[in-house]
């Protein structure tokens, strides 16, 4: 296999060959878990798939979701919802926004969509939960 590599890279002394070769070195060094996690963390509010993420990956996207799940013990798309929710959850305790707004700023275009999987997720409307934090956060500032 060595002598195999030897033989490819005398052969291959033009640019492309040379950038072909090490791109697939470099590609093959990455880790795709934590290419995707990286992915998911900048990309959260935008339009993605298993599918697009493996597709950037240059991985199957069965493949892709499987070492996904073992690795992190969650699927890639409860990942991205898990993430979703807990930026609109600091945006719900920190902001006035009205949740349509937050809906959009977190990846979700419908905002009844996004109400019900922040209630299946959190247990409480996005609505109930603002209204819930900010009756905690005036106890606690009446308690001190």
């Amino acid at each position: 296999l060595t002598v195999m590599i030897l033989v490819l890279k005398q052969f291959c002394q033009g640019f492309f060959c040379k950038y072909l070769f090490l791109n697939r070195r470099i590609t093959r060094s990455i880790d795709p878990v934590e290419a995707a996690v990286k992915i998911m963390d900048l990309n959260y509010n935008a339009a993605l798939s298993v599918e697009d993420i493996a597709k950037k990956l240059s991985v199957n996207s069965v493949y892709f979701s499987r070492i996904f799940k073992n690795r992190i013990g969650i699927s890639p798309k409860s990942y991205i919802i898990n993430k979703r929710i807990e930026r609109a959850k600091y945006l719900l305790e920190n902001t006035n926004s009205a949740i349509s707004e937050i809906s959009n700023s977190v990846g979700y275009e419908d905002s009844l969509y996004f109400s019900r999987i922040f209630k299946k997720s959190v247990g409480l409307s996005p609505g109930k939960y603002r209204v819930q934090f900010a009756k905690k956060y005036t106890d606690e500032v009446d308690v001190l």
